[in-house]
């Protein structure tokens, strides 16, 4: 077996599917047990850019003009208010992108709001387990088809929002009455096909 390693450390992220034990019948000094874990790729992890800047003499309007013209480069972008120098109001504008996409997205930054610098930090995203899928729920005297996102790791259930915003809409409910019907049904569905 630690032939078969090549030297390596630790395995890379993997999601376990299975796991044995065997005992050997040979005596030996210490204990003559090897365990196998069965894995499949997990894709827990990739690379992303973090891309920040603080700018204290922009507007709100500028910030949700950036926003608006990062969203198709973005994973993500966050506005946090901070104070900066002489107690001035600013933000720091975060912006999480694929490597592939930071110097088009550094661009936009800097046209943009006219900063005149951006911080650029490389660094590794660990994401939890994540699967889609659409399933139906009823609401109401109707049934709705929604999309669903699930994460075993973080045990949640999030359905979409325009989803559930659409239903709110239909039926005269609060999206909070909706939201937690859809996690209940769904959550119930899934404890069935489990069983």
């Amino acid at each position: 077996m630690a032939a078969l390693t090549r030297g390596k450390a630790a395995p890379p992220a993997f999601r376990v599917s299975g796991v044995g034990i065997g005992v050997g019948t040979l005596k030996l000094d210490v204990p003559n047990i090897t365990r196998m874990i069965i894995g499949e790729d997990g894709n827990f992890s990739d690379k992303v850019c973090v891309l920040e800047s603080n700018l204290d003499d922009v507007s709100g309007e500028v910030l949700g003009w950036l926003w608006e013209r990062l969203k198709g480069l973005a994973e993500d972008v966050s506005f946090v208010p901070i104070f900066m120098k002489k107690s001035r109001p600013g933000f720091t504008v975060r912006v999480v992108v694929r490597p592939e996409m930071k110097d088009e997205a550094v661009r936009v930054m800097m046209k943009e709001t006219g900063t005149l610098g951006v911080k650029v930090l490389e660094c590794e995203r660990v994401k939890a387990d994540r699967e889609f899928s659409e399933e139906t729920v009823k609401i109401g005297r109707s049934e709705y088809k929604i999309k669903v996102k699930r994460s075993r790791a973080a045990s949640r259930v999030k359905p979409e929002f325009d989803d559930l915003k659409r239903i709110a809409v239909n039926e005269g409910k609060t999206l909070r009455e909706v939201m937690e019907e859809v996690i209940r049904q769904v959550r119930e569905k899934y404890q069935e096909e489990r069983s």
